[in-house]
């Protein structure tokens, strides 16, 4: 996920190389937009928390993972939003962690990597 859309996370997650294992979480996928939850109709807010948890059901993610929150090089901004959603929204505080680099400094020294092409389904079209 990148603020200004110059690039497109999703589609640099889905080309690769991405750390082996990893999931692709997108803000923009679970949050609220709804009049009713969002009356002013603001970006990237934060979701309900049921809608969180279905995300995480499609994403095969529980209390017990251990999540390592990462960005690329130079769009690491959304991290520690991720890292505050999952706190939030009650994952295990001490099982939500932010890589200490990106994913170039992860790659560089030899980190395993899956470079295969994927696609990557919008959430919100799965949660729908």
């Amino acid at each position: 996920w990148h603020l200004d859309k110059s690039r497109n996370g999703r589609e640099e997650y889905e080309k690769g190389p991405r750390i082996e294992g990893a999931k692709y979480f997108d803000i923009d996928d679970v949050s609220s937009k709804g009049e009713e939850l969002n009356p002013k109709g603001l970006p990237h807010m934060m979701p309900p928390k049921k809608l969180f948890a279905a995300a995480m059901d499609a994403l095969d993610i529980t209390n017990n993972n251990r999540i390592i929150v990462y960005g690329t090089q130079g769009s690491t901004m959304f991290t520690a939003r991720t890292w505050y959603t999952f706190s939030s929204m009650g994952h295990n505080a001490d099982r939500v962690h932010l890589m200490q680099g990106s994913l170039k400094q992860w790659i560089d020294p030899g980190g395993p990597i899956d470079e295969d092409e994927i696609k990557v389904p919008f959430l919100a079209d799965e949660l729908l």
